[in-house]
């Protein structure tokens, strides 16, 4: 199952970041939120496909703008994403916890 909230960690040029991806699954599209530097940003025409997912939008904050394409896959409790960023191409490993 996919919905739920993920713990990642990004070590980038402009230093390191934790962000949070909450998903949530309704039977037409993938919802829910990026939450980086203490921002969320709502995203809600996501796709997946059993334990694959795919999103795309623009992040932005005061001092940061990021445009991104988002391709993933559950395995277990571990969500393996490939993020292609304005920032640059970034494999993660994120760790879902409880809600």
């Amino acid at each position: 199952m996919l919905d739920g909230l993920y713990d990642f960690n990004i070590q980038s040029p402009m230093g390191n970041f934790s962000p949070i991806i909450c998903l949530k699954t309704t039977p037409n599209a993938l919802t829910g939120y990026i939450e980086l530097l203490g921002k969320k940003h709502e995203f809600k025409d996501g796709k997946y496909n059993k334990n694959q997912i795919f999103l795309s939008g623009n992040y932005s904050s005061n001092f940061l703008k990021i445009q991104y394409t988002i391709t993933g896959y559950l395995q277990n409790n571990t969500l393996f994403l490939n993020a292609k960023t304005s920032m640059g191409t970034f494999n993660l490993q994120g760790n879902k916890r409880s809600c």
